[in-house]
């Protein structure tokens, strides 16, 4: 049961990983003055926004470019080949874990600080802001992701039913 629960663990960190890269394409929040309104997602935010105005066409900043956001899908990615990599010989890798939730908690915290600057630029336009379906389940996932790792651990780490104690191999 065991060696099972841990084969469909590892899969399942895969797949939110997966699901994680995704959600980045997806509208995260819907910022909305007056009558127009735009969908923020994390893709566009690291271009910029940009706003054409009237007849002469010309083009009205009204968020600057943030590279930075670039970090929400490539951390996903990492945890993704990491797991896909060690995942037949996670006990001889236990950084594998530390890595895998480390990147999770700065995921997590990358997540507050776009909202936080989509909540800035907003306020300084005088526009309310609404969480659309890609932050909530980033947010969902971020924290399933984490859960399934821990779980892992304790899977491959903790004394065996058996009562035998599972000896970390060295790493040759």
């Amino acid at each position: 049961m065991s060696e099972k629960a841990k084969l469909y663990l590892s899969r399942g960190i895969k797949i939110v990983c997966i699901l994680l890269g995704l959600l980045f394409f997806v509208p995260a929040f819907t910022v909305s003055c007056s009558s127009q309104s735009i969908d923020v997602s994390p893709v566009h935010s690291i271009f910029g926004y940009y706003s054409t105005s009237g007849y002469s066409g010309e083009r009205e900043v009204i968020s600057n470019p943030a590279p930075w956001v670039i970090v929400l899908i490539i951390i996903p990615i990492i945890v993704f080949i990491l797991w896909l990599h060690f995942s037949d010989s996670i006990k001889k890798h236990f950084w594998v874990y530390i890595a895998s939730a480390g990147g999770v908690l700065v995921d997590f915290l990358m997540w507050g600080v776009f909202k936080n600057k989509v909540y800035a630029v907003a306020a300084e336009n005088y526009a309310d802001v609404e969480e659309q379906f890609g932050y909530t389940y980033s947010m969902v996932l971020l924290v399933v992701l984490a859960v399934l790792v821990v779980i892992h651990a304790i899977l491959v780490f903790m004394p065996s039913s058996s009562g035998q104690n599972i000896k970390v191999e060295e790493a040759e």
